[in-house]
């Protein structure tokens, strides 16, 4: 079973510094309820983003999240999304959007030949044409 957690992305209201980290299910259930969501206005955080692990690694052991952008080793690029229960890779170079999950289709995707490249919030010029 692939470990549930998500990465969250939250700005300081004062400073506009952004802040990355990363919860396990099991830390956020073993925290009172509300417990990020009060614990982000008690720090005057303002949540930007929260992406769920995918439970893979790419090649060079990087945990994989969605809205991570990927490049696989035969050139292809996409974006990581979470569509119809499962995590699929939303394919750039192909004209039309195409959608295929990446944890049953190893003969197009194996994650030993995959690389994360960025993400839609840090890098969006990699999103361009997309």
């Amino acid at each position: 079973m692939r470990e549930i957690k998500f990465r969250y992305r939250v700005q300081d209201r004062k400073t506009k510094q952004i802040i990355i980290f990363c919860l396990s299910i099991d830390q956020v259930e073993s925290t009172p309820t509300g417990f990020t969501e009060n614990f982000f206005n008690w720090m005057k955080f303002d949540l930007l983003s929260r992406d769920e692990y995918t439970g893979l690694k790419d090649k060079n052991g990087n945990e994989s999240f969605e809205s991570d952008y990927i490049k696989s080793e035969f050139g292809i690029e996409g974006i990581i999304i979470f569509d119809l229960g499962a995590f699929s890779v939303d394919i750039k170079k192909i004209g039309e959007k195409s959608m295929y999950d990446i944890a049953s289709k190893p003969c197009l995707f194996d994650m030993g030949d995959f690389e994360i490249i960025g993400n839609q919030w840090e890098n969006p010029e990699l999103l361009k044409g997309n």
